[in-house]
């Protein structure tokens, strides 16, 4: 235990704790900022759930995780200030079915909205529908009923919002991940330039990891259905299909960045088997069970990369030069593993439901990770070739010197045989 412990936390400078205590600290303040804008207001209605097969068992709460499961989650709310105009926002919006009924003081229904991806109603409202769902409340509601049904993770976070405070949260929370998929897409661009300039098969894998990713989030986000009503049925088509071909371009990255630095016979067929595996679920995706299929990817995705975490760290390396590569980006590597064990457990149900909003967070954690492993190896490869150059011309010189010398000494000996050879007779 000793020894893997040493491998894999590797030593650091004080300069190197201080840069990575600043990052994380910086990337924790942008994930309050998210947090303090994300609708959490419940102060205006009570709220308990339960799910359909827990007949009258009721918890207080406006948020629940069920992680994958084929259930309906059921809400029900008491408004508090009947009458004022508010709005009620559910999250995340990529739930298949949000069934809400509003109820008068008589108990009388006075409205029934559904929202979706498995809806296919062109006459609703869905310009503030970006990151979240958004329904009307009348003003005689006094509550709410709201069944919810889910393909992916089955979670959701019920809130109230007046007006002014639902725009304000829209455009924070457009502005927010709009720069994340940004700076998402300018990293795929860079890396799909650095491997069209060096052709370096590293980079271009980083470039398409990048590009699954903003598909991924873009999908996430619920920013198509904003625009084209019609599209929300794509979107949750694009949302699964985004999220395990992120797990295939994701286990290739990581396989060429290991292959030359860890000396391993089983990698590559760890390698091959999970890719194979990923493909598998993404062809049930398309023509089979879609609910299935995504929950087989979540548990493929946390079994190999403990497996990972736990063998790459004891696998011996190549030569010293992958030595030192690898004892640069270990401990960012194993922070980069954790996080996406952590991930997929939460999405699974058996973590902290509130993290699915933080999925930007992650996309922008995983590309700063990414990118510092593939500078340090492009760091040390360049090293790496500057010494072999610097040889190499240390051996021509040599050569040459050596070519110098016998020429000069063949030049002597020339000189020399022709003094000692014996004049011819007469």
């Amino acid at each position: 235990m000793k020894s893997l412990a040493k491998k894999w936390f590797m030593p650091l400078s004080i300069r190197q704790h201080l840069v990575l205590v600043g990052f994380m600290l910086i990337l924790l303040g942008l994930g309050w900022l998210y947090y303090l804008a994300s609708p959490s207001s419940n102060a205006h209605f009570i709220s308990q759930w339960r799910t359909s097969d827990a007949t009258d068992n009721w918890q207080q709460g406006h948020q629940a995780n069920l992680g994958q499961s084929d259930e309906q989650l059921l809400f029900n709310l008491q408004f508090t200030q009947p009458g004022s105009a508010q709005h009620l926002v559910v999250a995340p919006p990529y739930l298949d079915v949000v069934d809400v009924l509003f109820y008068d003081v008589t108990g009388r229904m006075i409205a029934n909205t559904i929202k979706g991806d498995r809806t296919l109603d062109l006459t609703l409202e869905h310009s503030f529908d970006i990151d979240q769902l958004v329904f009307s409340v009348p003003d005689k509601a006094v509550s709410a009923n709201i069944s919810i049904l889910a393909t992916e993770s089955l979670q959701a976070n019920i809130s109230l919002l007046s007006k002014p405070e639902l725009i304000w949260h829209t455009y924070f929370g457009l502005i927010s991940i709009s720069t994340a998929m940004g700076l998402i897409v300018l990293a795929a661009l860079a890396g799909g330039l650095v491997y069209w300039w060096n052709g370096e098969l590293l980079y271009g894998v980083f470039a398409i990891h990048q590009t699954a990713w903003f598909l991924l989030l873009l999908a996430f986000s619920y920013f198509i259905p904003s625009l084209i009503s019609s599209a929300v049925y794509f979107n949750s088509h694009l949302l699964g299909a985004a999220t395990i071909t992120t797990t295939i371009t994701g286990v290739t990255f990581h396989w060429q960045l290991l292959r030359n630095l860890v000396k391993a016979r089983w990698l590559n067929k760890a390698f091959v088997l999970t890719i194979m595996v990923s493909l598998f679920n993404l062809v049930m995706y398309i023509f089979a069970d879609q609910r299935q299929s995504l929950m087989n990817n979540a548990i493929t995705l946390v079994v190999a990369t403990m497996t990972f975490i736990i063998a790459i760290p004891l696998a011996p390396r190549k030569n010293h030069m992958q030595r030192l590569i690898l004892r640069k980006v270990m401990w960012i590597y194993i922070i980069l593993l954790l996080f996406v064990v952590f991930a997929t457990v939460s999405r699974l149900g058996f973590g902290n439901g509130s993290l699915l909003p933080f999925a930007y967070l992650f996309a922008l954690i995983s590309m700063l990770l990414l990118g510092y492993m593939l500078l340090i190896n492009s760091a040390v490869q360049r090293r790496q070739k500057a010494n072999a150059l610097a040889k190499s011309r240390l051996l021509t010189a040599k050569n040459n010197q050596l070519n110098h010398h016998i020429e000069e000494q063949s030049a002597l000996l020339s000189m020399l045989s022709h003094e000692i050879t014996p004049p011819s007779p007469p």
